[in-house]
């Protein structure tokens, strides 16, 4: 999971508050075997998603040049395919109504920055 993202934010005495939002990349990998034969092929598909990514957060001045926060981000990134329909690779037997869904995705991060370099 990737995301590039602009940020903007207002600074209240040491605290800033920031929304952000871009766009977020996912790459999901599918793997299925048959439980009742040993002798059946493994199969798998990638799937590659784009969608939005937006979200906030906080970050507090603790000290000159040290910071800590915290930022949610929400990727809007699922999808529901309809394996039989959507030809999915790898799922030859599939029949119609067999359906994948992979689900938008939520983070939370807390950050601690460090300023090496003086003023």
């Amino acid at each position: 999971m990737a995301s590039a993202r602009a940020e903007l934010g207002y600074l209240i005495g040491h605290v800033l508050v920031f929304g952000t939002v871009g766009i977020g990349f996912t790459e999901y990998e599918l793997s299925v075997t048959d439980p009742d034969s040993a002798s059946t092929p493994f199969q798998s598909a990638d799937f590659d998603q784009q969608g939005v990514v937006y979200g906030g957060g906080v970050e507090i001045k603790v000290a000159e040049g040290v910071s800590i926060g915290a930022l949610y981000l929400h990727y809007d990134v699922g999808k529901t395919f309809n394996i039989a329909d959507d030809n999915i690779s790898g799922f030859n037997d599939a029949d119609d109504g067999d359906f994948l869904t992979f689900d938008d995705v939520d983070v939370v991060r807390a950050r601690l920055n460090i300023q090496l370099t003086p003023r």
